[in-house]
C-alpha cells in the first residue's frame, strides 16, 4: 500500500491560493492546524490509499499513468 496525493489536485491548489494572495486576499483555508502557539489556516489536499484492489482506477484510469508503467502490457 501506499498513499497518491494527485499533482494535478496539488497544482490547482498551489494556483489558487497564489492567485488570492495577487488580489490581496487570503486563500480559501480548508481546516486548520496547531502549530503550538496558534490555529494556523491550511489547505488540505486529498490523499487517496492506494491498494492492490484500487491502483487501476486510482492511477490507471485517472490517467496519471498507463498499464505499461507498471507491467510492460500495453
Amino acid at each position: 500500500m501506499t498513499v497518491w496525493k494527485n499533482t494535478r489536485t496539488l497544482a490547482k491548489t498551489a494556483l489558487d491560493a497564489a492567485n488570492a494572495l495577487l488580489k490581496g486576499t487570503a486563500p480559501a483555508a480548508t481546516t486548520t492546524y496547531n502549530n503550538g502557539n496558534v490555529d494556523v489556516p491550511s489547505l488540505q489536499s486529498p490523499v487517496v490509499v492506494v491498494t492492490q484492489d484500487n491502483i487501476k482506477d486510482t492511477l490507471i484510469a485517472g490517467g496519471a499513468f498507463q498499464l505499461s508503467d507498471f507491467t510492460g502490457l500495453k
